[in-house]
């Protein structure tokens, strides 16, 4: 008797897309040529500087006095008080920063494999500089939406990640109590090039995921299909191009951009796997996004009632004309945290040298 193998969904998705890839090149040409422009104007220039800072700063022995404020939450989520500054650097800088952090700590032995998975829902978001200004301010073209959304976002991303993480944590303290304990690192001098390099190596990963759902977003603009199907699946797809088609809706427009900003698209998921290593498992960061949406939504709504309403003033000026990209405030803020560890190497200066003597 035959039997018939089922095949799996994932290798039957496989085969679809390379058979796309070989039946329309020139649109997946012109989806991967507009990702490699986005990559090289404004992903490696806003994103790259964030991954260098993260690697410099986490490699320092100091890094726990700026992430003493977010110590409890740490605690709580993941067992560990010294993973605050982790926390910091994933909020500042978006998901890629906070995976960056995550795969340091566990690689220094500051975290343990389940204490990294507990930590994931609450520290992988989208950054507050994309969400503000990018969505709010350039998309949708209202501060008031774009602190709406920001509010929800991380109102969100602080409740979802505390409950999950804590469910992760606890689950696995009561099923095999936990890994070993870990054993950190002496701490060292942080060695710039080597940060550098890590740096370089994740942004490279980064940049072939860009380019690589560039590529099957350009295939996909080009199959025949209502624009209502096209703009959920780019929002599944990528959370930049999800939002700028979303952002198009003749209504509804504000919580569909807060649906694609809380499920942050599988790019973002995908760039997250690349840039842990592959004892963490990202089980705990799905389940958060499965409760994220629905209170995302709900907290935009309130904080939509609460935000006075922008009202419009006339003017006889030209509208002005904003680029879309990531600008001034993430360049801002890296220079400032690049300053304060510049300083506080200087500081520590005189005393190496006193002691060597």
């Amino acid at each position: 008797m035959i039997q018939v193998r089922r095949i799996r969904p994932l290798l039957l998705l496989q085969a679809v897309l390379l058979l796309l890839l070989f039946c329309m090149p020139q649109a997946a040409l012109r989806g991967a040529s507009s990702a490699l422009h986005s990559c090289a104007g404004q992903i490696i220039p806003a994103l790259f500087p964030f991954l260098l800072l993260c690697e410099w700063l986490a490699a320092n022995p100091d890094i726990g006095r700026l992430g003493r404020p977010l110590a409890p939450l740490a605690q709580f989520a993941c067992g560990q008080r010294s993973c605050g500054s982790i926390l910091l650097l994933g909020w500042l800088g978006g998901f890629a920063a906070g995976a960056q952090a995550i795969g340091g700590a566990y690689r220094r032995g500051q975290l343990t494999a389940r204490q990294a998975e507990s930590l994931l829902p609450l520290c992988i978001t989208v950054s507050p500089a994309f969400i503000f200004v990018t969505v709010g301010q350039l998309m949708l073209n209202s501060r008031r939406l774009g602190l709406a959304l920001l509010g929800a976002i991380f109102g969100s991303n602080l409740i979802c990640g505390l409950a999950a993480g804590r469910w992760w944590f606890r689950k696995i303290t009561a099923s095999s109590a936990g890994d070993p304990t870990p054993v950190p690192h002496a701490p060292s001098a942080p060695d710039f090039s080597a940060c550098v390099a890590r740096a370089a190596q994740s942004m490279l990963a980064i940049c072939a995921l860009v380019v690589f759902f560039g590529a099957v977003n350009g295939i996909l603009a080009q199959l025949p299909g209502p624009h209502w199907v096209y703009r959920p699946v780019c929002a599944l797809l990528e959370v930049t191009n999800g939002c700028a088609q979303l952002s198009r809706l003749p209504a509804g427009r504000v919580l569909a951009c807060c649906g694609a900003l809380s499920w942050m698209g599988l790019s973002a998921l995908a760039q997250v796997r690349a840039l842990l290593p592959r004892e963490i498992c990202l089980t705990p960061l799905l389940f958060a996004r499965l409760l994220h949406l629905p209170l995302s939504l709900l907290l935009l709504r309130l904080l939509l009632r609460l935000l006075p309403e922008e009202a419009p003033a006339f003017s006889s000026l030209a509208p002005r004309v904003i680029p879309i990209t990531h600008g001034r405030p993430d360049a801002a803020l890296v220079l400032f945290l690049l300053c304060c560890l510049v300083l506080s190497q200087l500081e520590q200066l005189p005393k190496a040298v006193s002691s060597n003597r």
